[in-house]
This record gives C-alpha cells, structure tokens and sequence, in this order.
C-alpha cells in the first residue's frame, strides 16, 4: 500500500478532540493516502445517570446523541481533508475498539489525550508494544 504502511493511517481521538484543521496538520507530516479517522464515543457523565428522572429523556437517547457527535466530528474531519485522500470514517464505543484497528493501518495518529485514565492506560499500552503511533496530546508520560 505504498509509504502509508499496512493500510493508510488511522486518526482516532474523541470528538470533542477531532478539529479538522489539527487533523488536517497531522496528516501533512504523515503523508497520507489513505485515511480512517475514528471518533471514540464520550463517556456518558454522572450526571447524565439522572436525566431521565426529569421525564425528557432516555439513557438510549443520551448515548445515541454522543454516538451522533462522534459520527459528525469524524464526517467534518473526512470533508475537510484533500480530494486525493482516500478516506473513511467511523465511530468507536472506547478506546480500545477505536486501538483495534491497529492491525489494518501503518501509521496511527491520537489526537488529543483520552480524558480518562483507563483510556489512557490503553493507549500507553499500544505505544509501549511498538505500534507505530504518533502522538499528540500527553498520554501515559509519552508525547
């Protein structure tokens, strides 16, 4: 698949991380071809447990619009990038689903830090075993 490595390179962050003038950036450097950018889905807040108390919402509604966000941060990213990138977008429910598609890509991208330390801890994980990742934001002590 070229200089892209195994499959192109993959951008994960959580949505509220993906600015598409960052993603842009980061995949100037990289050189890219082929590109999947990965919204990882926010976790839902403690907060967010008791709004269904109030009778306007659900617990499946309040994940259904952060899967939405996720969707839609990854859609901006993908619109603003070159017509000769090939790209994909998809949403993860966490990090780790988001880290398992490690195998089909050369280069990973992480923008921003996951904001919770488990998720951290995982990602911390990938760079510890190798995989090439690059990295933007402060996860694990790693820059």
């Amino acid at each position: 698949m070229g200089s892209d490595g195994v499959g192109g390179v993959l951008v994960v962050g959580e949505a509220k991380d993906l600015d598409p003038a960052a993603v842009g950036a980061a995949l100037q450097t990289a050189d890219a071809r082929v590109v999947t950018i990965a919204a990882v889905v926010g976790r839902r807040t403690r907060l967010a447990l008791w709004a269904p108390l109030s009778g306007q919402t659900t617990l499946a509604k309040i994940d259904k619009d952060a899967s939405a966000e996720a969707c839609d941060a990854a859609r901006r990213c993908s619109a603003d990038l070159p017509a000769d990138v090939s790209t994909r977008y998809r949403t993860a429910d966490c990090w780790t689903t988001a880290l398992e598609l490690l195998a089909e890509h050369g280069t990973v991208i992480v923008v921003g830090a996951p904001r919770r330390r488990r998720d951290r801890r995982v990602v911390a994980r990938s760079l510890a075993a190798g995989d090439h990742l690059a990295v933007f934001g402060s996860v694990g002590g790693h820059q």
